[in-house]
């Protein structure tokens, strides 16, 4: 008869487990019991181990970011940037001006004389 607690194979003939020394007559309600106490452990270790690899990978990924920023620098200057752009890369300067689309003309004032 296979252990309920720790799995080993005992003789049918024992009442208790040689390894661990649970009580291996059991009736169906203790079984059961027992084995909704098993899967309740397994699902809390599953999830704990989620959610330590979940803490991991998000401290991961702020340290990155962090680094990332820190590593970008400024952009140069009096000149236009985009804010993405690191250092190493050139900033656009851009001169603005405006002209008018149409030319003054010059038209003649004459004073109407009225008849």
């Amino acid at each position: 008869m296979k252990c309920l607690a720790c799995g080993f194979k005992n003789p049918g003939t024992v009442a208790y487990c040689q390894r661990c020394g649970q009580k291996l007559s059991l009736s169906a309600d203790e079984i059961r019991e027992s084995m909704l106490q098993r899967a309740a452990g397994e699902r809390r270790a599953v999830a704990e181990t989620n959610a330590r690899q979940a803490f991991f990978f998000a401290v991961l990924i702020f340290l990155v970011a962090v680094t990332l920023f820190f590593l970008a620098g400024s952009a140069p200057e009096g000149g236009r940037y985009v804010p993405s752009a690191s250092a190493g890369s050139k900033a656009v300067n851009v001169k603005y001006e405006i002209e008018p689309d149409m030319k003054k003309m010059l038209v003649p004032f004459t004073k109407s004389r009225k008849p």
